[in-house]
């Protein structure tokens, strides 16, 4: 039978939104979506489901008016959203439209409406800020010829483009007691630009500076306005800007120089591998930081970084002599300004304050590149914050104290870090060619060479292998020499001095002092673990002595004591762990059959989904001879030949195995 063609009706819709909903505490946004529904349901109440539709979004929706005579109704809802949004300091944005639309029902079997009305108010809603009622033209004709309150102020009207339509007229509503303003979103440049320097807010002056001077590049009003901006201009978390020291004539060259970019929420700025000679400052909105060195999006979609106004991002690529780093994402809309790195710095060298500005660059750079290293290099933190700069010396420590433990020593070694080049054309390379003196550790950030004397190896800047240590006072100095297979004339080093190695904890420097001695002249090791200790605490006195003996003949261990209850989440603690890990080893017995626990965690290390070159490498090790049968190892590893902890050599074999750290061996 043919369907029935829907029947269209000219409806009202008032529509809400809470900006920046999500992100908000989540009792907060449970108080705010319950009491926006509380509202819509007196209305519903009142007027009953035959006269009334409500589109739910989550943390706002449609209220669709049905009825010819909406129009009381409609302004007395638009009212009521206003006051509690003032009064509970919301921001919602309101709007209200009337058009036309059909119906049909729902998936929970309640009318739906559909149609242009309902699509113009999704757009509609989109364009404002929270910073009042904005409504269509047609809502406005409608209410004025309906007289429904004379109170009502319909003004300020402005143009805003329509990908589908002609540009439409919106206009403010506002009530007696209550104006509204157009907020950010729907100003000409020019009202934008004059509320933002009555604000004193440097960074939006700046956005609006540029846009108008892409139209008109000799408006003397921007550049005048521009004399007193620097000193309002700050990065995230108070640091200087390199802006904040320049004169106004240096900043509006910059300003001029740069290039706008501006995205959408979820929009890439740039991907990773992307060719990346330029950086970005951000001038409103924040920026994430995803699929950091090709690893992926891991299990969650947070984040690594997030940068916002007044933040630097996209400078890695130039400071290390290779393409992106990693995706830059939109978080929220965003404006950006792009350099070109060697345009910035040229421009910036010409005068004093210029020159102090390129200082504050290289600062920010140096310690944006320590960071990074740090964050990939193994024995430094490494990507799972388990390396030597997180120990703190004690087994218990938890995942907190570890990462406060890096943080705080990467600003120890910050103030004694810095990117060396290798002179243009270099073929050879040596330590006193570059350390003039200076004792430290030096790490290749860009660049390709092979030891001199192992000319079957090749060492690649993007896996910061360490050339030399020369620490007096922790690692002996190793002389070394490097042939270069190229990059020459993009070639360049992190110096950490010894000056701030020596000024870390004891438990860092000891931890380092492991790591290091078998780093220099080596592609650094993908795993700060070579194995996990997979037990159960009925074995633990036996596990701990097996601990001992590894940790005597050099194997890194991965032993965590606490045991969970069947049930419990596998803790982050444990899953780092077992990222962190070549091998894990099951210490098989009666009693690690016995425990759930530990066959689960066996079993979640061989399935875990996590981004890595390879999962961690199974081993089975018997803890005891009248165990060795099938029922007493985990069902997963029962193909897997097994080792005999009391079997005379075995352990041996054990060892040699897991101090084999070039590749997982197969």
């Amino acid at each position: 039978m043919p369907t029935a063609r829907p029947v269209l009706r000219k409806v009202a819709v008032v529509s809400c939104d809470i900006e920046g909903h999500s992100t908000s505490d989540p009792d907060k946004q449970f108080d705010r979506v319950r009491e926006i529904n509380r509202i819509v349901a007196e209305w519903v109440v009142r007027l009953g489901h035959d006269s009334i539709a409500w589109s739910s979004g989550g943390d706002g929706g449609h209220v669709v008016f049905l009825d010819p005579d909406w129009h009381a109704d409609a302004v007395a809802l638009l009212a009521r959203l206003r006051g509690w949004a003032l009064s509970a300091g919301v921001p919602l944005r309101i709007t209200a439209h009337h058009g036309v639309a059909a119906e049909t029902s729902g998936a929970d079997g309640r009318r739906q409406p559909v149609g242009e009305a309902m699509n113009y108010a999704g757009w509609l809603l989109a364009q404002v800020m929270p910073a009042g009622v904005v409504v269509s033209d047609a809502f406005r004709e409608e209410v004025v010829s309906s007289n429904a309150d004379p109170t009502l102020r319909f003004e300020k009207p402005r143009l805003f483009p329509h990908r589908n339509l002609q540009p439409q007229l919106l206009h403010l509503l506002s009530f007696p007691d209550m104006p509204s303003a157009w907020g950010g979103r729907g100003q000409d440049d020019r009202a934008a630009f004059l509320d933002s320097r009555s604000r004193a807010d440097g960074w939006e002056l700046l956005y609006y500076a540029k846009r108008i001077w892409q139209v008109n590049s000799g408006d003397k009003e921007v550049a005048m306005a521009l004399a007193g901006v620097p000193d309002k201009l700050k990065s995230s978390g108070e640091r200087e800007s390199i802006f904040s020291v320049l004169r106004p004539g240096q900043l509006n060259e910059l300003l001029r120089l740069g290039q706008l970019v501006e995205r959408k929420a979820g929009e890439i700025v740039c991907k990773f591998d992307d060719p990346g000679d330029s950086l970005f400052l951000i001038l409103r909105g924040r920026v994430g930081v995803y699929n950091f060195e090709d690893e992926g999006y891991g299990p969650v979609t947070e984040p690594r970084h997030e940068h916002t106004v007044g933040d630097i991002v996209g400078e890695l690529a130039y400071a290390l002599g290779r393409n992106r780093t990693a995706d830059l994402v939109a978080l929220t809309d965003v404006a950006l300004l792009s350099f070109n790195n060697d345009d910035i710095r040229a421009r910036l060298s010409r005068s004093r304050q210029g020159k102090l500005a390129v200082d504050l660059l290289d600062n920010f750079v140096n310690e944006r590149v320590l960071e990074h290293v740090a964050q990939t290099a193994t024995y430094l933190v490494g990507p799972n914050r388990t390396g030597p700069l997180s120990s703190v010396g004690d087994e218990g420590s938890s995942p907190e104290d570890r990462d406060e433990a890096w943080r705080e020593a990467l600003r120890v070694l910050e103030e004694h870090s810095y990117l060396i080049p290798v002179r243009k054309g270099a073929v050879d390379l040596d330590v006193e060619l570059l350390r003039q003196g200076e004792h430290g550790l030096y790490i290749l950030t860009s660049g390709v060479v092979r030891p001199v004397d192992e000319p079957n190896v090749t060492l690649q800047g993007v896996d910061f292998p360490v050339l030399w240590v020369d620490l007096p006072e922790l690692v002996s100095g190793q002389a070394k020499s490097y042939e270069v297979v190229r990059d020459a004339t993009s070639m360049k080093m992190l110096y950490i001095g010894a000056d701030g190695i020596n000024d870390l904890t004891v438990p860092q420097r000891t931890a380092l002092k492991t790591k290091l001695r078998d780093s220099v002249g080596r592609k650094p090791d993908d795993y700060e673990f070579d194995v996990y200790l997979c037990h159960t605490k009925r074995d633990e006195p036996l596990i701990r002595e097996i601990r001992d003996r590894l940790t005597a003949a050099d194997v890194r261990c991965w032993y965590d004591d606490v045991e969970l209850e069947a049930g419990d989440l596998i803790t982050e603690n444990i899953q780092v762990g077992l990222r962190s890990s070549r091998y894990v080893l099951a210490c098989a017995s009666a009693n690690f059959m016995a425990s759930e626990w530990a066959t689960r965690e066996f079993g979640y290390a061989l399935h875990m989904d996590v981004k890595r070159r390879d999962k961690p490498q199974a081993l089975v090790l018997m803890l005891n001879e009248e165990d060795d049968k099938d029922d007493a190892v985990p069902p997963l590893a029962r193909d897997i030949k097994r080792l005999h902890y009391r079997r005379d050599g075995d352990f041996e074999k054990l060892v040699a195995l897991l101090l084999r750290r070039g590749a997982a061996a197969r």
